[in-house]
């Protein structure tokens, strides 16, 4: 016979494989950027570009992801 709850064991432990897949899958995008904290204050510009407008005056020790750079 099988449980009350309606579930198998094998139910249970296939769903909990596939969230930890989709957690590890939603978390990938974030291991790609650059990941730091700022070390004395810096100006975020809203492109990389230095005569882009300003957007925040960032304080020491906030860690930021870098999505995109400039050459210079």
């Amino acid at each position: 016979m099988l449980p009350s709850t309606g579930e198998t064991p094998t139910v249970k432990l296939l769903a909990a494989l596939l969230l930890v897949l989709f957690l590890l899958i939603a978390a990938i995008p974030a291991a790609a950027a650059d990941h730091g904290s700022i070390v004395r204050e810096a100006i975020i510009y809203i492109s990389p570009d230095s005569s882009a407008a300003k957007l925040a005056q960032v304080e020491r020790g906030r860690e930021l992801v870098l999505l995109d750079r400039s050459r210079n």
